[in-house]
This record gives C-alpha cells, structure tokens and sequence, in this order.
C-alpha cells in the first residue's frame, strides 16, 4: 500500500471509530500510548488477581493523569482487593469531589453558553 492508501485507510479507521485522531504533538501521543499499554499491564494483573502487582503501575499512572478516572478506580479496587480499606476509600472520596468539581463547572458552562445564545 502507498502512503496515500495508508493516510486513507487511517482517516476511515478514525471515521469509524476504531482509532483517534493522532495528535500533532508526538510526545503527547508517545506517553498517551505507553500510559494505555502500562494501564493494559496493570489490568492483566488485576484479571490474574495479582492486585499487589498492579499497584505500583497505577500509582504512576493515577501521578501522571490525576484527571483520569480509570486509573483511580482501577487502584482504588486493587487496594479494596488487598484490605487496604482506608486508602481505597480515600481515593474513592478524591473521585467523587472531582467527578463533583467538574460538574459544577460543565454546569457553569452550560449557563453561559444559553445565556449567551439567548442574549444573541
């Protein structure tokens, strides 16, 4: 297949779906892909029951993306699974003041949007 074929192909795949947009900046997407790959490593821990295992991954994953909720969940689970029962409920109680936070401010969001097409 020729590059042109290939660009095509992407574009449909992404059309589709199956894959996102590649971001411009490749250092982005270069630590988008290893934080997947090491998320797909702690979950195969997890699956196996190897909670203790999984940890240390999600807790570079949770420093390097405070802001994703999949990884907090996933080591909030890990440290249920272990009796770590303190720290999973801490981590639980951060998920729920962010997930709070930023419904607040879609909120606040919404009403400047309508407020500013009503005013239009």
């Amino acid at each position: 297949m020729d590059s042109v074929g290939a660009v095509e192909v992407l574009r449909q795949l992404v059309a589709l779906g199956y894959i996102e947009v590649l971001p411009a900046d490749r250092q982005k997407a270069l630590d988008d892909t290893v934080d997947e790959l090491t998320c797909n490593l702690a979950c195969s821990y997890m699956d196996a029951l190897r909670y203790a295992e999984a940890v240390p991954y999600l807790e570079k994953l949770c420093a390097r993306n405070p802001e994703n909720y999949q990884f907090a969940h996933a080591l909030a689970d890990c440290c249920f699974a272990l009796g770590r029962i303190t720290w999973a409920r801490q981590l639980v109680d951060k998920l729920i003041e962010a997930r709070t936070q930023n419904r607040i401010r879609a909120e606040k969001k919404w009403k400047n949007c309508k407020t500013n097409t009503e005013t239009a």
